[in-house]
C-alpha cells in the first residue's frame, strides 16, 4: 500500500524548529497516517540537529565538504516527501507515541547533500510493521540573517547558543569545528547535587562540570556562560579515573536524576565518605570516625518505590510525560527509567500512553491553561500494589477515564486519586492550614501497606514515606540498636512522620511518643499504632512548641530521643530544649551532611559527644544523596534518671 505525497516544511532558526504538516490527501488508514507524521517529524529533527550540530567557525569554511553539518547557512527550508510506504501486518510503534523518543529511523540512510538525495529506513514496529520507506528531501537556503551569537564574537553569547539538546538523551556529540568551546580542567571537589567543581575558569568564575570526577583531568565542553558560574559537560579524559564507567541510561545527559551514574559502586561510596569527611573537618570535627557506607540491597538500579513525573510539551508541541530535564522544567520521557521498579515503569508507560491518547492538556503556568501538572506513583515492596496521585490545576472529566485506563492496563494499580494545585511555584502538593494534602477519589482505595521491621505502615495519597524501603529498614534497625533500648525506656521520636521509628520502638520498650506537625502524617501514625497494637501516641504540633509540654512527662526519665529533621536540620533552640529533658541518648538521622556537621558542632560546644562512628546509608544510588546516623551521649556528670518513664496501656 502506497501512501500519497506528504510534505513538511521546517524553518530552522537558532536550533529550534517550527513544523507545519499539510494534511494527507484522501483518508488513508489512521495508523499509517500517524506513522507517516512521526517519520517526518523524526527526519526534520535529525536534519535540524545535523544542520546546527556541526556549524563551521567561519563563514568561508562552508565551501569545505557537502554534508549538512558543514553548511554555513543556518536558516533553511526542508521539503520532505514520503514515497512508497509498504505495510506488512499491523504497523504498530514499539513505544506509545510520546512516551519515548522515536527510533533512529534514518540510521541506514544517507545524511544528504546538495540538491536531492535518497535515504532509506528500515521497518518500524515490534513485528517489522513497515517493510520499507523511501524519503526524498530537498535543502534550500532561506533569505535572512544568521542567528545572533552563532559565530564567535562575544564569548558569553557564543557559549549560550553552543549547546544543542540531544534528541535521544545519549552522550552529546563533540563538534570538531567548535574546539574553542572545549577546555581541559581538573575538578577539585563535589557539589551537593553531584556535579564536579573547578575554580578559576573564565574570568575566575567557577566551572560546574556534569559527569566530571574530582582529581581527573578531562576535556570539558562549555555549554553555558552564566553571570556567576560556567556550566560544562565532560567530553573525554586521557587518563580516566578507575571508577569511571559508561552510564547505562541513554537519558543520562538530559534527565539529570542520576548524576553519579558515571561512577561505579566503589567510586560512589568513596565520594560520599569523602564529602562527609570534608564537611565535618570544616566544622572542626575532623577527628570523628566515619563508618563504611551501607549499600542498597537492591543494587544501583530498581530501588525507587516512588516516582514523580511531570507533564509538558516538546519543542514540536507534542504532549510529553516524564522527568524534569536537568537545569530546566522541560520534560524528558523516561519509559525505561533504571532507578524505578519494574511495576512503576509499566505504570509510567500506561499513564503516558493514555494521557496522550486522550489528549489531556498539560498545565502551562505562563498561560494558566491546561490540566495535568504532575503525578506521584508509589509501589509497595511488600504487596506490589501501586497508588497513583494525579496533580492537576483544575478538574477535567477525562481524568476519570484516564484513571480507569491506567488501572486496567496495570493490574497492580489499586487506587488513583486527584489532588488540585493551581498555585504558583513548582511544589507538587499544596497543603491546607493543617498541613493536610487534599485529595479526591478517581477510583480504588486510598492506601497501600508497607512492612518494615515487623511493623505495618499504611501510606496514602500525599503521605511521605521512604522512597527506598530496603535501605530504610536497615537504617531503622540500626537506630533502634544504637539507642540501646530496653523494656521500660521512654522513647521520643521528633519529626516522626507516619511513625517509622516510634512504632517499632514502642513495641520494644512499652512506650513511645512521636511529634509531627503535618496532620495527615499524624493520622497515619495513629492508624499504624492501632494496626500494630503499639503503645505509642502522637502529637500534632511543631517540635519547638511541643517540647515544653512534654517536659512534665519525659523530663528526668532518661528518655531515648530520635531526631530526623528535614534538610535544613534542627531549628534554632531545638537542641537546647531536647537537652532540657536530660535524655540518655540522642540518635540523629540526617539527609544533609552539611546540616548534620553544623548541629554536631553545636552539640559539642554544649559538652555532648558523638558515640561511635557516623554511619552512612546509600538511600539513593547513583546520586550524591546520603543518609547519615550519629548517636550523641551526654557529658559526664549528667544526673541519673530520677524516675521511671510513663507507660501507655491503651492501644488505639
Amino acid at each position: 500500500m502506497d501512501l500519497r505525497q506528504h510534505q513538511a516544511s521546517v524553518a530552522v532558526v537558532g536550533g529550534h524548529a517550527q513544523q507545519h504538516l499539510q494534511p494527507l490527501p484522501g483518508e488513508p488508514q489512521v495508523a499509517l497516517r500517524r506513522i507517516a507524521q512521526r517519520l517526518v517529524v523524526q527526519l526534520c529533527d535529525r536534519i535540524d540537529t545535523c544542520a546546527l550540530g556541526g556549524l563551521p567557525q567561519r563563514p568561508d569554511d562552508a565551501a569545505e565538504g557537502d554534508s549538512l553539518g558543514r553548511r554555513a547557512e543556518t536558516t533553511r527550508s526542508f521539503v520532505v516527501e514520503l514515497i512508497g510506504i509498504a505495510r506488512r501486518g499491523t504497523a504498530r510503534p514499539s513505544h506509545p507515541e510520546g512516551i519515548g523518543d522515536a527510533h533512529d529511523l534514518l540510521s541506514g540512510g544517507k545524511r544528504g547533500g546538495r540538491g536531492e538525495e535518497w535515504g532509506t529506513a528500515g521497518g518500524c514496529g515490534e513485528e517489522g510493521g513497515l517493510r520499507g520507506l523511501r524519503i526524498r528531501y530537498t535543502i534550500a537556503p532561506l533569505a535572512g540573517s544568521r542567528p545572533p551569537g552563532v559565530w564567535p564574537g562575544s564569548s558569553d553569547q557564543h557559549l549560550k547558543t553552543a549547546h544543542l539538546p540531544n534528541l535521544r538523551g545519549a552522550a552529546p556529540q563533540v563538534n570538531e569545528h567548535a574546539m574553542a568551546r572545549i577546555v581541559e580542567v581538573q575538578p577539585d571537589r563535589w557539589l551537593p547535587r553531584g556535579e564536579a567543581l573547578c575554580k578559576g575558569v573564565g574570568e575566575q568564575r567557577p566551572l560546574v562540570v556534569w559527569s566530571g570526577i574530582p582529581g581527573e583531568s578531562a576535556k570539558v565542553r562549555l555549554v553555558h556562560m552564566g553571570q556567576n558560574q560556567i556550566r560544562g559537560e565532560w567530553v573525554s579524559s586521557a587518563s580516566p579515573s578507575p571508577h569511571r564507567v559508561e552510564p547505562p541510561c541513554e537519558k543520562y545527559y538530559r534527565c539529570g536524576g542520576c548524576p553519579w551514574m558515571h561512577l561505579d559502586a566503589e567510586g560512589q561510596a568513596d565520594a560520599r565518605r569523602g564529602r562527609v569527611a570534608a564537611l565535618l573537618a570544616r566544622s572542626g570535627l575532623g577527628s570523628l570516625q566515619i563508618g563504611a557506607l551501607q549499600p542498597c540491597p537492591d543494587g544501583l538500579q530498581g530501588y525507587r518505590h516512588v516516582v514523580k513525573v511531570g507533564f509538558g510539551r516538546s519543542d514540536m508541541g507534542r504532549i510529553r510525560v516524564g522527568a524534569w530535564s536537568r537545569g530546566s522544567r522541560e520534560i524528558v520521557p523516561i519509559p525505561g527509567c533504571l532507578a524505578a521498579t519494574e511495576v512503576l515503569r509499566r505504570t509510567m508507560m500506561s499513564l503516558a500512553h493514555h494521557t496522550i491518547r486522550l489528549g489531556i492538556e498539560p498545565y502551562d503556568p505562563k498561560t494558566r491553561r491546561g490540566t495535568l501538572r504532575s503525578a506521584v506513583l508509589r509501589a509497595s515492596r511488600t504487596s506490589g500494589e501501586v497508588l497513583v496521585t494525579l496533580v492537576a490545576a483544575q478538574r477535567n472529566r477525562q481524568l476519570a477515564e484516564l484513571a480507569e485506563e491506567v488501572a486496567r492496563g496495570v493490574n497492580q494499580v489499586v487506587g488513583v486519586w486527584l489532588h488540585l494545585n493551581a498555585g504558583p511555584g513548582n511544589a507538587i502538593f499544596q497543603r491546607d492550614g493543617d498541613g493536610v494534602v487534599g485529595v479526591s477519589a478517581l477510583g480504588g482505595k486510598d492506601w497501600i501497606e508497607e512492612r518494615l521491621n515487623d511493623c505495618t505502615y499504611r501510606i496514602g495519597p500525599g503521605d511521605f514515606f521512604q522512597t527506598n524501603p530496603s535501605v530504610a529498614e536497615i537504617l531503622y534497625q540500626r537506630v533502634l540498636e544504637r539507642l540501646e533500648l530496653v523494656e521500660g525506656d521512654a522513647v521520643l521520636d521528633l519529626y516522626c512522620g507516619v511513625g517509622g521509628l516510634a512504632l517499632p520502638a514502642a513495641l520494644r520498650t512499652g512506650f513511645a511518643v512521636g511529634v509531627e506537625e503535618i496532620e495527615g502524617a499524624v493520622d497515619r501514625a495513629r492508624e499504624g499504632a492501632r494496626i500494630n497494637r503499639a503503645p505509642a501516641e502522637f502529637v500534632c504540633d511543631g517540635v519547638m512548641t511541643a517540647l515544653p509540654d512534654l517536659q512534665g512527662r519525659l523530663g528526668s526519665v532518661g528518655a531515648k530521643v530520635v531526631v530526623d529533621p528535614a534538610r535544613r536540620g534542627l531549628e534554632e533552640g531545638v537542641f537546647e530544649r531536647i537537652v532540657g529533658l536530660a535524655p540518655a541518648r540522642i540518635a540523629y538521622v540526617s539527609c544533609n551532611p552539611e546540616a548534620l556537621a553544623r548541629d554536631l558542632a553545636m552539640a559539642a560546644r554544649m559538652g555532648w559527644r558523638v558515640d561511635g562512628p557516623i554511619e552512612l546509608f546509600d538511600m539513593f544510588p547513583n546520586t550524591a544523596h546520603v543518609e547519615l546516623l550519629a548517636v550523641l551521649v551526654p557529658p559526664a556528670g549528667q544526673p541519673e534518671p530520677s524516675r521511671r518513664g510513663p507507660k501507655r496501656k491503651l492501644v488505639r
